[in-house]
């Protein structure tokens, strides 16, 4: 039986209210419609009016759609009896909403099916009704248009469209959308309902419920919902309110569920009053701050509602289900990657189904990363072959979307004149970064967990690189199933520049380069993917390293767009919907530091304490870049507790390339009383001698080969003993030259500066002691670039940096000055003018919170008025004069 189908057509309803009278009359039935079809040849074409006008009547008997399935095809191809078969096949797709063999068959050949030209627009209009009438519909024919597809390789890796594209069209367009039903008792007329429902856009993307259908209202306002399948009308949803659309009915949906869900049901239908309200069509798969939520569909208004209403009045078993396109194309491609053959055009055929338009590739790549147990138990290089393949697809997936991107952001031949070839640019290319970031960390997951025991240690690093786009560009392009130029392109310009990453994404990779009982990982024992094999500690240093790397560019664009006004770098870059390089959890920022810093050392037992050089460096200016964009997280932590990142983070605040940023900076605590900064250094490397030593009597014991022997040994010459919280250690000249590099393009200092939790250009002049003055010298140069770091400084070290630029002025003022030449003149009156600007811009920093009478606003007036007292005439002629500038600029503020 079909409802709130609206068509208005009707199948015969059983009068019988018992089985055995119900399955005799379907036996009946059956035979009746078997003789008659059976008699073939001119009699079938003498009765076909009449048998084909009672047949779509009698579909809603199981057998009898499976007898007509089976005939179907000839019937239609018949020119001398088609006419009268119109109806039939649509109704036939209509009913099918068993999950029986015999159902099943009936779909299979419906898709099989192999009309002639006038019945292909009949067979495409039944693939589609079936999508929409049968969950099972589409892996039935997916598994069949796919495997038609590629059992011709040359074929599918031609420049040709699908064999079946007609096919693919109509069930990518009408599958993965919800289904409701309900099985009705023999006293209410027996058999299986569809009632007609809608996505509603809210809770789990794929859901498979089975739960009596109890209206909201008789589960006392959903306290009794346990088990139930709960429809609920429109204000019931929204607490009461009435008229609610839009995203806030949505929202609403979301609490409702979500409350539901604790309360221990399994399902919601939500009513709708009117058919002008529209639910979202794109599920968000982000978690919900709400929490989990029950699945929930939607019956639209008029004969679907009323079905659906009736239904759970009568208290009927139902059942909620959706499974996404994405989910069974998934299936269906891994079930081909384990084929030979299939394998050598995956990327070609994977081509041709994205650019049909309806499929999500960030759902479909997560969806290929589910894992697959059964796997494990074939061979070695099967399985190897098979993860390869996969690892090869998704990659190809990142491919697809940037390549989309690249001809999205072209400017068409009107963009220029109507001005909005900047903004379609912005648009193509924040969608990009934030699918490939989506990608890049389930990517990064699988690697950790579902990648290693399926392809082996050795494929795991190239697969690991390929997956963060780390190898060289002809890597992804297969002779037999090649790229084409502008994919090729695409990967050069986009997928190896800014990309952002997520803190996920970081954790993970960190984690993949450590051991299992080291990545604080509290996996099953009995998980068959329980990992035993994982990265080189150093090559996943490396992915973060580029990974970092990508976001920081990006990220110091986006934030040079709001400094620049729009202009420049950062013109050309829309909002993310991601968190870019965001590591918001302080015990997130805890593993991630001490796992990379895991990460530099040697990987052999017995040295893990020591790591090369270049790796320790490496690792800190690593998790300098990470602090610059997490200073409350990341930045606290290495304030705190890491001196020698700590020191590199001073150095960008101040703009400085020297050890210690901060001259006559006290020793770390641990350093015994009387070592100065030197002796300190002296001391480090001390210890690093006596563990290197130690170190190279290990690795001489190590039964190893000669080579690999030789290359520790020589890589222990000019390692470091691992100790992140010892004192701080004198940077190599190559760390800052690289800091001064990135700090040219990323204005990574200048972040750290306007960081206010913490505030570590407040703590960067704290540690110079109380004479503000001494910070005069590295802040000039940075107020002149940035005006704007003014704002970030406390008022009291303006105030003291005011009156040493005041105190030189009247200084100068009343010394008297010597003959100057003509150029010494000039020098001179750039330089004033320069300082004036920087006393303006001061002064008017001080007048703002003055001229509102904000709390605290009277600290630089109480500076200056305790130096009127002075003995020196200069000082108290300053206090004057500073006192002149600040009243005058805030009486001018106030008027």
């Amino acid at each position: 039986k079909d409802r709130g189908g609206g068509n208005g057509s009707r199948s015969v309803q059983p009068r019988f209210r018992t089985d055995g009278a119900q399955n005799e009359i379907a036996r009946l039935v059956a035979e009746a419609v078997r003789t008659q079809i059976e008699a073939g040849g001119d009699l079938l074409e003498r009765k076909a009016k009449c048998v084909f006008k009672v047949l779509p009547l009698l579909m809603g008997y199981e057998k009898v759609r499976h007898c007509v399935a089976l005939r179907i095809e000839s019937w239609i191809n018949n020119a001398s009896i088609m006419r009268f078969t119109r109806e039939l096949l649509p109704r036939l797709v209509i009913e099918c909403a068993l999950d029986t063999e015999a159902e099943q068959e009936t779909m299979k050949k419906v898709i099989q099916m192999r009309p002639k030209a006038h019945a292909v627009k009949e067979q495409i209009e039944a693939i589609s009704s079936l999508a929409r009438t049968n969950v099972h519909f589409c892996h039935i024919a997916m598994l069949h248009i796919l495997r038609e597809e590629t059992s011709n390789v040359e074929a599918v890796t031609a420049n040709k469209s699908l064999k079946l594209k007609q096919h693919c069209e109509a069930l990518f367009k009408a599958s993965g959308m919800a289904h409701l039903y309900a099985d009705r008792a023999v006293s209410h007329g027996a058999g299986r309902e569809r009632l007609v429902v809608a996505d509603a856009g809210v809770g789990p993307a794929a859901f498979h419920a089975n739960g009596m259908l109890r209206l909201f209202a008789a589960t006392n306002g959903g306290a009794a919902a346990a088990g139930a399948i709960v429809v609920a009308t429109e204000s019931e949803v929204c607490g009461g309110r009435m008229g609610v659309e839009g995203g806030e009915f949505v929202s609403s949906m979301g609490v409702c569920a979500a409350a539901l869900m604790r309360l221990g049901a399994v399902g919601l239908v939500v009513v709708q009053s009117s058919a002008a309200k529209q639910s979202g069509k794109v599920w968000n798969t982000a978690p919900s701050p709400l929490g989990p939520m029950v699945p929930v569909v939607i019956a639209p208004s008029g004969e679907a509602a009323a079905a659906v209403v009736e239904a759970a009045t009568l208290g009927l078993v139902g059942q909620i289900v959706r499974t996404p396109l994405e989910r069974e194309l998934a299936f269906q491609l891994k079930r081909l990657a384990d084929l030979p053959e299939p394998r050598k055009c995956m990327t070609s055929l994977v081509r041709k189904l994205l650019k049909l338009g309806d499929v999500d590739p960030v759902t479909l790549c997560l969806e290929l990363m589910e894992p697959e147990p059964q796997m494990l138990a074939e061979e070695e290089s099967k399985r190897r072959e098979w993860g390869l393949c996969l690892v090869d697809t998704i990659c190809f997936v990142c491919i697809f979307i940037a390549w989309q991107a690249q001809e999205a952001a072209a400017p068409s031949m009107h963009a220029e004149r109507a001005g909005t070839g900047e903004s379609r640019a912005a648009k193509a290319m924040a969608s990009l970064r934030s699918q490939i970031a989506r990608i890049q960390e389930g990517a990064m997951r699988w690697s950790f967990i579902q990648l290693p025991p399926t392809i082996g240690e050795k494929a795991l690093a190239e697969a690991v690189r390929k997956l963060v786009f780390r190898e060289k560009t002809h890597t992804y392009n297969k002779p037999h199933d090649p790229l084409d130029s502008a994919e090729r392109g695409a990967i050069s310009t986009l997928l190896l520049n800014d990309i952002p990453v997520t803190a996920d994404a970081l954790v993970w990779v960190s984690r993949l380069g450590l051991p299992v009982q080291q990545a604080q990982m509290s996996l099953n024992p009995q998980d068959p993917f329980r990992r035993s094999v994982c990265l080189h500690r150093w090559d996943a240093l490396d992915i973060i390293d580029v990974l970092v790397a990508r976001a920081v560019s990006l990220e110091s664009k986006r934030l040079a767009k709001g400094v620049d006004g729009g202009k420049g770098a950062g013109a050309m870059l829309e909002e993310l919907d991601i968190a870019n390089l965001t590591v918001s959890k302080v015990e997130d920022a805890a593993l991630l530091i001490e796992s990379i810093f895991k990460l530099c050392q040697f990987q052999r037992d017995g040295i893990e304490m020591l790591s090369p050089n270049k790796r320790y460096w490496q690792a800190c200016l690593t998790t300098v870049h990470i602090a610059c964009f997490n200073p409350s997280s990341v930045g606290a932590i290495l304030w705190d507790h890491h001196p020698t990142v700590k020191s590199l983070l001073l150095s960008l605040i101040m703009g400085v390339s020297c050890f210690p940023p901060i001259p006559g900076l006290a020793p770390h605590p641990g350093v015994p009383e009387g070592i100065d900064i030197e002796g300190t250094q002296q001391m480090l490397a001390a210890a690093d001698a006596r563990a290197i030593e130690a170190a190279k009597r290990i690795a001489a014991a190590m039964p190893i080969s000669d080579q690999e022997k030789m290359v520790l040994l020589v890589q222990l010459d000019n390692a470091i003993l691992m100790d992140p919280s010892s004192p701080a250690r004198r940077p190599p000249q190559e760390v800052y030259d690289r800091l001064k590099s990135v700090e040219a393009e990323s204005n990574l200092g200048n972040v750290l500066r306007m960081s206010r939790s913490p505030d570590l250009l407040l703590e960067a002049i704290r540690l110079h002691g109380p004479d503000s003055s001494k910070c005069v010298g590295w802040l000039t140069p940075i107020l002149e670039r940035y005006p704007a770091t003014v704002d970030a400084l406390p008022e009291l070290t303006i105030s003291q940096m005011l009156l040493a630029d005041i105190k030189h002025q009247v200084t100068t003022e009343l010394s008297s000055v010597l003959p100057q030449s003509s150029s010494n003149r000039s020098s001179g009156a750039e330089a004033r003018k320069r300082q004036k600007n920087e006393l303006n811009r001061m002064v008017a920093r001080l007048a703002r919170p003055l001229a509102k009478g904000e709390a605290g606003c009277n600290a630089p007036l109480e500076l200056f008025a305790s130096l009127l007292h002075s003995p020196s005439a200069v000082t108290r002629a300053t206090a004057v004069r500073g006192l002149e500038l600040l009243g005058a600029e805030a009486a001018g503020r106030e008027g």
